[in-house]
């Protein structure tokens, strides 16, 4: 299953009401789980910290990317991941690890600027009567989500 079918499955998963996700903390744990009939896993933090000696919130964000794709790449469940607060101690630097890479605005289909770093702010100058603003937000999948904006402006 891909990410996006583990996306669209997991949303689903919400829709339909509550469900149980238990928390593997290795990759034998996920698969086990999954063969239980769990339609999702979520993962331990404090879990996965102790299979590796050390103690909860001690495991770095490079170390828990590199076990959340471990956990997920075996399994065909979505995984909804504990992560330890998105490793950043000021709100506007979680983008920056949570998979958000990049920010595109556009003015009326053109390219107006790239942002490749948090804050993706953009400010921008409109001329005319009417404008339409897209924002793209790409993650490092390559996945993306777009915003629209039509706005008029006043003489």
């Amino acid at each position: 299953m891909t990410v996006t079918e583990k996306r669209h499955t997991f949303r689903e998963l919400h829709q339909r009401g509550c469900f149980v996700m238990p928390n593997p903390w290795d990759v034998g744990s996920a698969r086990y789980l999954q063969g239980l009939g769990f339609k999702a896993l979520a993962s331990t933090s404090a879990g996965y910290a102790f299979t590796r000696g050390l103690p909860d919130n001690a495991v770095g964000r490079d170390m828990m990317l590199a076990h959340l794709r471990d956990l997920s790449a075996p399994t065909d469940v979505p995984i909804n991941a504990d992560f330890e607060g998105g490793y950043a101690h000021e709100a506007e630097n979680v983008s920056d690890n949570v998979g958000v890479t990049m920010v595109k605005t556009l003015i009326n289909g053109g390219p107006v600027c790239l942002k490749t770093a948090a804050p993706y702010s953009c400010p921008v100058t409109l001329s005319g009567t009417a404008a339409t603003i897209d924002v793209i937000a790409y993650d490092a999948a390559g996945n993306s989500r777009t915003a629209e904006v039509n706005v008029k402006v006043a003489p």
